[in-house]
């Protein structure tokens, strides 16, 4: 509804001054289809856990039961996710521009334009990692020996051994990734009028400055050692945010008809190509994309 009472707030600055301007306004509405949502990958580790200096989540698996006998052996994993990608939600937005013809010669003009957008992207995905399929994640674990019932390090192999321990998971999801983004862009717009009807074409870059929030969730189960108080799993979450930039370069192509002397409606389609991706230190999300617009530009 905010978004809506802007659109509506834009609309009538527009008529008001292109009523006595020169300039045209176009107001309109887009919808964009972003690039992907990256969450980055890091190592997971309970803090609550033995050796915990070392990166292990938790003590796996036993050899001998019951429990920690001298000369058993014991299994600590340490897990590292790889990240993971996911498409962010499309999304809609408010769009103010202005636009001022600069040459014309017959049906062909050419003029500066610049435009103001704000997006919202939100996203939630996560992956999970087992023996049988770990999935995104790397797993290796160390063997230890037991002596007096506590467990010795450091551990009997020098080299860890490959993959989960056997009734070990580890998952990791991103709960919570919101953007708040505003685009301003600044090109050159070329237009071919027939009759009522003109087609444009356009292109420039665009700088964006965006407000981002992420949450992340990691978990972890194991085989838990009876009479240890070992929990055999392990929640934890955490946040971050900040705010980021990042610059790109767009081309559009589009079709209006002119329905008074005044205002003209148009469609329009449009290509960014943004470099590098905005977030925090945990996801981040390329502002790469394709948007369908629909304005309305009001002239004198």
């Amino acid at each position: 509804m905010r978004r809506m009472a802007l659109v509506l707030a834009m609309a009538a600055a527009a008529w008001s001054w292109g009523a006595e301007s020169p300039w045209r306004l176009q107001v309109g509405v887009a919808w964009r289809d972003f690039g992907d949502v990256e969450l980055d990958g890091f190592k997971l580790r309970n803090h609550d856990s033995m050796y915990k200096e070392g990166g292990p989540f938790g003590i796996q698996n036993y050899s001998e039961l019951p429990g920690l006998r001298d000369g058993s052996g014991v299994t600590a994993d340490q897990v590292s996710f790889r990240g993971a990608e996911d498409s962010a939600d499309d999304t809609w937005a408010p769009v103010l521009g202005v636009q001022r013809e600069l040459w014309r010669r017959g049906s062909l003009s050419l003029s500066l334009t610049g435009s103001l957008a704000y997006y919202r992207i939100e996203a939630e995905f996560g992956a999970s990692g087992s023996a049988g399929a770990p999935g995104a994640f790397r797993a290796s674990h160390f063997n230890y020996l037991v002596a007096e019932e506590q467990v010795l390090a450091p551990p009997i192999n020098d080299d860890p051994l490959a993959g989960f321990s056997p009734g070990t998971s580890a998952a990791v999801q991103l709960k919570d990734f919101r953007a708040d983004v505003l685009m301003l862009d600044a090109g050159l717009r070329g237009q071919y009028d027939w009759k009522r009807f003109y087609v444009t074409a356009g292109v420039g870059p665009a700088f964006y400055w965006a407000h981002v929030d992420s949450e992340v969730e990691e978990s972890g189960s194991w085989n838990a050692i009876p009479g240890t108080g070992d929990p055999g799993s392990y929640r934890l979450a955490s946040s971050d945010s900040g705010s980021d930039t990042a610059l790109g370069v767009y081309a559009t192509i589009g079709a209006g008809v002119r329905v008074s002397e005044q205002i003209a409606v148009e469609v329009e389609y449009r290509c960014d190509e943004v470099g590098g991706l905005v977030g925090t230190s945990q996801a981040g999300v390329d502002l790469s994309g394709q948007t369908g617009m629909v304005k309305v530009i009001i002239g004198f």
